[in-house]
């Protein structure tokens, strides 16, 4: 948060500065006083600053791991597992005398 964004913060009343702290996410606005206010606003805006070039850096990593190709055996594997599955399902239910 710059000099100039806090200067702005300063000539704001203390209902204003409320609502942004509270649209921030800072909890019991009502406690602090207007210098108290600030310092929350500039926290609350450093986090979001930082938790949305985490967000960023996680989205990068998600796309670099969906480019990366899943070998044949693997799905195979999968596919595998998926039918055995289905198959018990299917025997149980006629243990019972009932049919999916």
């Amino acid at each position: 948060m710059t000099d100039r964004e806090i200067e702005q913060l300063k000539g704001e009343s203390l209902i204003e500065l409320r609502v942004k702290a509270r649209n921030l996410g800072v909890k019991s606005v009502t406690t602090y006083n207007k210098s108290g206010l600030i310092e929350k606003i500039r926290e609350a805006m450093l986090e979001t600053n930082s938790s949305l070039k985490a967000d960023s850096d996680n989205e990068n990593l998600w796309a670099k791991k969906s480019k990366t190709k899943i070998p044949g055996d693997i799905i195979a594997i999968q596919v595998e597992k998926e039918a055995s599955i289905e198959v018990s399902k299917t025997a149980k239910a006629s243990r019972r005398g009932s049919y999916i």
